[in-house]
């Protein structure tokens, strides 16, 4: 790279703070098209995950509980229809739940391994 180029690339990568090789590294990275990961956004999504799948589960205890209550009482005091309608919900949860782990988490974190991947064979 002639010198005046390296110049100038020394002069971008100050603007935003950085060195020369992880100014070009991000260059790289937005060149080839490839998501940049945030670790924020992989920490949130993994919560995101979690805390659907704890309603998930308050849900399903709740229809276990009502239906244990139903057998042993004799007594059914939730419905079929609500019963139900609590298994859905549950249901659909854990979709979402699989949705947010697909789509942000597994996603981000397959990306930056393949990234870390072409970065490290550029050292």
């Amino acid at each position: 790279m002639e010198s005046d180029e390296m110049r100038a690339l020394d002069v971008q990568a100050g603007r935003f703070g950085m060195t020369r090789a992880a100014f070009a590294k991000k260059a790289l990275r937005r060149a080839s098209g490839f998501f940049d990961p945030d670790d924020d956004l992989i920490e949130i999504g993994a919560e995101l995950s979690k805390e659907v799948r704890r309603v998930g589960n308050n849900l399903n205890q709740l229809a276990y509980h009502a239906n244990r209550k139903a057998l042993v009482s004799g007594s059914a005091e939730i419905s079929p229809h609500d019963l139900a309608t609590i298994v859905a919900m549950r249901d659909e949860l854990k979709a979402v739940s699989d949705l947010v782990s697909k789509l942000i988490v597994t996603k981000a974190r397959r990306r930056k391994a393949r990234l870390d991947q072409i970065l490290k064979a550029l050292d």
